[in-house]
């Protein structure tokens, strides 16, 4: 299981993120074709820490979005010195 700490900072939350991709996807990795219900249990629950965080939406969907392989950890990065 990965753990989100919900009171980081967006800047805090995005100096973990890599760390947390790397685990989300070791984790996603090792559940069986056979396991589509406890994968997806895995993806929400994994997405919902996210989504308790104290920061703007905008924020969450661009980590979300970069958890799943679809934006630029150097992107982010760059919001992510605009803000605390």
């Amino acid at each position: 299981m990965i753990r989100v700490n919900p009171n980081w900072t967006f800047r805090e939350a995005v100096s973990n993120l890599k760390t947390l991709r790397d685990e989300y996807n070791n984790l996603l990795a090792s559940f069986s074709p056979f396991e589509v219900h406890e994968k997806t249990a895995f993806i929400r629950s994994t997405r919902d820490q996210f989504y308790t965080l104290n920061i703007m939406d905008w924020q969450i969907d661009r980590m979300w979005n970069y958890m799943n392989g679809s934006d630029s950890l150097c992107k982010i990065k760059l919001a992510s010195l605009r803000y605390k």
